[in-house]
């Protein structure tokens, strides 16, 4: 069983684009040692950054609540991101702090990914555990 956060590490990178019609993100994540990345596009980056993580790590969570805040003051805040995501009945909370309102969201949504995992794996241990 693996523990909390051991799954996908929340050095995260992002290129965002956008135009008219939609948003384009490309991530890159760390798992295992190795650099993982895919490009998606989304209705806002946000979203397209959540896509991008969702096909690497193969879970497509919904998005229950987002907000975003001032970690610390001045024109050169970090920024707090938090999301609550939930899949198959269970629901996690996420965070992320980055000088970039998107990269912050994008580690808040891996953190929610880490978690869900742990949820899930803990979940299925129990259920083998008591089959007997």
């Amino acid at each position: 069983s693996r523990g909390l956060g051991d799954v996908y590490k929340r050095q995260v990178s992002v290129r965002t684009s956008a135009n008219d019609d939609s948003s384009e993100a490309e991530l890159t994540i760390k798992a295992g040692g190795k650099l993982y990345s895919r490009k998606a596009s989304g209705d806002g980056m946000i979203d397209a950054a959540t896509r991008a993580v969702n096909a690497i790590t193969g879970l497509d969570m919904d998005i229950i609540d987002y907000r975003s805040e001032s970690a610390t003051p001045g024109s050169e805040a970090l920024g707090r991101e938090c999301v609550v995501v939930g899949n198959n009945g269970y629901r996690v909370k996420g965070h992320g702090i980055d000088s970039d309102t998107v990269r912050g969201a994008a580690k808040a949504y891996v953190d929610a990914v880490n978690r869900m995992r742990f949820v899930m794996d803990t979940v299925e241990a129990y259920k083998t555990r008591n089959q007997t």
